[in-house]
């Protein structure tokens, strides 16, 4: 309780990960996604990524670059890496850990931009 009110102190919320604020969605997917990748579906983990996060990853970095240059870097360099092995023939095993540093990246990011703090992605 009293962590929660701290944040809500400093102005961060804790929020449901699809209602915080407009990356919500994308970041949901990457929750949904890491949770495919769990059960050994990368084809899975592959439709939500790209179709459900991947532009708002994008435009999210670009929003956090003006304020805080460094996660903005974070961010972009875990997609890419996530990128990187749904591009590959074949998703290697780091899959899940890269989509659950993707989380992270995101988190970071939406709280200093949208000013939220999304909880964390099961892994």
């Amino acid at each position: 309780m009293i962590a929660v009110a701290a944040l809500a102190a400093c102005g961060h919320a804790r929020a449901d990960p699809a209602n915080s604020g407009p990356y919500g969605a994308a970041y949901a997917g990457i929750c949904n996604a890491i949770s495919a990748a769990k059960a050994d579906n990368a084809g899975r983990a592959r439709t939500i990524f790209f179709n459900v996060s991947h532009q708002r990853i994008h435009e999210l970095a670009a929003a956090t670059e003006p304020v805080e240059r460094g996660i903005a870097a974070r961010l972009l360099e875990a997609k890419q890496r996530v990128e990187a092995e749904f591009l590959a023939a074949k998703p290697n095993t780091t899959l899940r850990a890269d989509l659950v540093r993707l989380g992270v990246a995101m988190a970071k990011a939406m709280t200093v931009t949208a000013h939220v703090h999304p909880p964390t992605c099961p892994n």
